[in-house]
C-alpha cells in the first residue's frame, strides 16, 4: 500500500478497497465507505497512518465490527500490564482474609479498590466507544527497570485539540496509532505496535 500522490484516484480506490477487505472485513457497503474515507485522506495529503485510521473509524461508525487490534475490554487489560498487576494484587489481598493478617486485606481494599474500579470503568468506556487516530512522538525518557532499559514515550494526537497518550516500552517509534474515547480524549492508550496497522 502506498500513499504516493502519483496514483490516480481510481488506483487509490482499488488499493484501499484491498486494504479494507484484508484488514477490516468484506461487507460491500462498509468496504466502500472505509475505502472512500482513506482515499479522501490521501488526496488531502495525509499520511498512510491517518488514512488507515480514517478507514477504520468509517468502518466502525457504519456498524462494522471493529478490527481485533482496536482492543476489546479484555484486550485493553492485556495491553496495559498495570491493569492486570493491580487486579492480581487485589486478588492476593483477598487471600489474606484467610490468614492472621486478614485486617491487612481491608486496608488494601480501601486504598486500591476505588482507583482500580475507576480505571476499569475507563477501560469499559474505551472498549465500547474508542476510535483511532495517528499519534506522533513528542518526548521520551529512559527509565531503568530490572528487565533492561525501558522508555516512557509521550505521543500527541489531534481530536478537537491537542491530546497526549503515554506508552512504556523498550522502543519509542515516531509514529503510532492511539486508541481513545472521543468523549474524553484524555482517556487514551497507544495501540501495541504488533497490532497496529500503521506500518502495513
Amino acid at each position: 500500500m502506498s500513499d504516493a500522490p502519483t496514483l490516480s484516484k481510481e488506483e487509490l480506490q482499488v488499493n484501499w478497497r484491498a486494504w479494507v477487505i484484508a484488514n477490516l472485513g468484506q461487507d460491500p457497503d462498509r468496504v466502500t465507505l472505509a475505502a472512500n474515507a482513506a482515499v479522501d485522506a490521501v488526496l488531502q495529503g495525509k499520511t498512510l497512518a491517518v488514512a488507515s485510521a480514517a478507514a477504520t473509524n468509517a468502518w466502525s461508525q457504519a456498524g462494522g465490527r471493529p478490527p481485533s487490534w482496536r482492543l476489546t475490554f479484555w484486550g485493553l487489560l492485556v495491553a496495559d500490564p498495570s491493569y492486570l498487576g493491580a487486579a492480581a494484587f487485589l486478588i492476593v489481598a483477598q487471600v489474606l482474609w484467610l490468614s492472621p493478617a486478614g485486617a491487612l486485606s481491608i486496608l488494601i481494599d480501601l486504598l486500591f479498590l476505588p482507583p482500580l474500579a475507576l480505571r476499569l470503568v475507563k477501560v469499559m468506556r474505551l472498549s465500547r466507544r474508542g476510535i483511532v487516530a495517528p499519534g506522533v512522538l513528542v518526548r521520551s525518557a529512559r527509565v531503568y527497570l530490572s528487565r533492561g532499559n525501558t522508555y516512557t514515550a509521550t505521543y500527541e494526537f489531534d481530536h478537537g485539540g491537542r491530546h497526549f497518550a503515554t506508552r512504556i516500552a523498550a522502543d519509542t517509534p515516531n509514529d503510532v496509532l492511539v486508541f481513545f474515547d472521543p468523549g474524553k480524549p484524555s482517556t487514551a492508550i497507544v495501540v501495541p505496535l504488533q497490532l497496529s496497522t500503521s506500518g502495513r
